[in-house]
């Protein structure tokens, strides 16, 4: 009944890589911690937001929704009023926003209310800070000048301070902190697909289908990647988004050599990512690429970019890297990753190593609950 309150602020309940941290968070320190949870837009009408909401009600964490308007339709001033009547039902300690959106109603429920929370920590989720509404990023920083900072990459960090030097806010109320997000460790591989066909490849790419992660390139990228004589190369798209359109039309004329198939996103993609043999991570940015982690951390090669973000997820020596936004020069390292079937146990378990000492868990909780005690002193 005295653990120290934090309400916990994402962008909505359902897929993202910000909401994936949130709930190890929240899952790692609620015997320590008393949390809550504000989701600026609701619940998402999925699977996955289903999942979460259960998942909140089996830890007796209570949930407080905002509303779906978007933000140009009077959304920011309706998702600021709804933050302050959390704020008033919860009474936290301190709230903690993770990402552009739950840090915009905080600075607008600021400006309208005149509240201030006692303590705002915030986790700088991007290496592409603010890109879009840098003018209303620009505001947001004053009014939340002296929150404690942690970032989840060296490039999150490197981004933040270089944005925050443009906004009048003043240095830093303190250093911002690097906290790279935690993962589960997988459960044990099971035999892969390619050992029960031999004659099979099969790739994945999972997550949000838009400009961040690359995947309108996957035309392009898979034009250049030229499948091995005698092989048969399968890809699985693993998710939605505003590209969706793009990759139907790929799945239905597909290149020579590569078959396609389409899948909705599943709440526990990380415990069945050992069903596949390569993961494409096309991304032009990332905070920091979770799905990486995961599939490093499962035994699954990684084809990935040299991204922001993305390329501290692997060990910097990582052989199958291409570069970002360029299509042709990922689908010429995806094609190479492919004809490399015997190297791909030796990289595999380079970066399950780095994986294993750079992304735990535990390294994350006990990280953010030094930075929660410190705001709270």
């Amino acid at each position: 009944m005295n653990r120290p309150r934090i309400l916990q602020c994402i962008t909505r309940l359902g897929l993202g890589g910000a909401e994936a941290m949130t709930f190890t968070l929240i899952e790692a320190l609620r015997h320590e911690w008393s949390f809550g949870v504000f989701a600026v837009r609701g619940v998402e009408h999925s699977d996955i937001g289903r999942h979460l909401r259960a998942r909140l009600q089996e830890w007796n964490v209570p949930l407080f929704c905002g509303p779906r308007i978007p933000f140009k339709a009077g959304g920011m001033a309706a998702s600021g009023l709804a933050m302050f009547a959390a704020l008033r039902r919860f009474q936290p300690a301190a709230v903690h926003l993770h990402t552009e959106i739950p840090e915009a109603a905080c600075a607008t429920m600021v400006t309208l209310t005149r509240r201030r929370p006692n303590v705002v920590i915030r986790t700088i989720h991007s290496s592409m800070y603010w890109h879009v509404w840098r003018r209303l990023g620009r505001w947001m920083e004053r009014q939340l000048a002296d929150a404690h900072v942690a970032c989840v990459s060296e490039d999150a960090r490197s981004t933040y301070l270089r944005f925050r030097e443009g906004t009048g806010a003043g240095p830093p109320f303190a250093p911002p902190k690097l906290i790279y997000n935690g993962a589960k460790q997988p459960p044990p591989r099971t035999t892969r697909l390619a050992d029960r066909q031999p004659d099979t490849i099969n790739v994945v790419v999972a997550g949000r289908f838009e400009y961040e992660k690359g995947t309108d390139l996957l035309p392009e990228i898979l034009a250049h990647a030229r499948v091995p004589d005698g092989v048969r190369a399968h890809l699985v798209l693993q998710g939605r988004g505003p590209h969706l359109p793009i990759l139907r039309g790929l799945a239905a004329k597909p290149p020579a050599g590569w078959s396609i198939e389409l899948r909705p996103p599943v709440a526990d993609f990380s415990q069945r990512i050992g069903d596949f043999d390569l993961l494409l991570v096309p991304s032009r940015f990332e905070g920091l690429a979770l799905g990486a982690v995961e599939a490093a951390l499962a035994g699954v090669p990684v084809v990935a970019t040299d991204a922001m973000g993305l390329r501290e997820a692997l060990p910097p020596d990582h052989p199958w890297r291409g570069r970002a936004g360029n299509a042709a020069d990922i689908g010429s390292v995806l094609a190479r990753a492919l004809r490399e079937r015997d190297y791909w146990g030796e990289v595999a378990q380079r970066s399950r190593v780095f994986a294993e000492a750079r992304f735990g868990v535990d390294r994350m909780a006990r990280h953010y609950a030094e930075l929660y005690t410190c705001a709270l002193r």
